[in-house]
């Protein structure tokens, strides 16, 4: 929840913020650009790395967070090839090492992107 609430408060009014799975969180931005985006997620990325988060109302822990971008029609001519850009991203995220944020960099389908 709070972590929902970091999101919902740095994204503009016209953003769609949803949980993906179990700790997947997704924000659509229309009509934004991929600089744009990136400085978008650095500044979530930094406000969750500053931020404590309550456990049981009784610990604080401290988070950090990966993220994947992806734009249309850079990346991807449909959504689920969006989704699929965006995901490749944020494995790539992780597997540099986590608390990073990543646009994407490869091919969709045979296509090179």
């Amino acid at each position: 929840q709070e972590m929902a609430k970091i999101l919902i408060s740095i994204s503009r009014e016209t953003d769609i913020v949803a949980r993906y799975g179990g700790e997947e969180f997704i924000i659509i931005l229309p009509n934004t650009s991929e600089d744009e985006a990136f400085s978008l997620a650095n500044r979530i990325k930094t406000t969750v790395e500053h931020n404590a988060f309550s456990i049981n109302n009784s610990e604080e822990v401290s988070l950090t967070l990966s993220g994947g971008i992806s734009s249309y029609p850079k990346n991807a001519a449909d959504a689920k090839s969006l989704l699929y850009a965006a995901d490749t991203a944020l494995y790539s995220a992780k597997a540099a090492g986590k608390n990073t944020i990543l646009c994407f960099e490869g091919t969709i389908n045979g296509k090179s992107i």
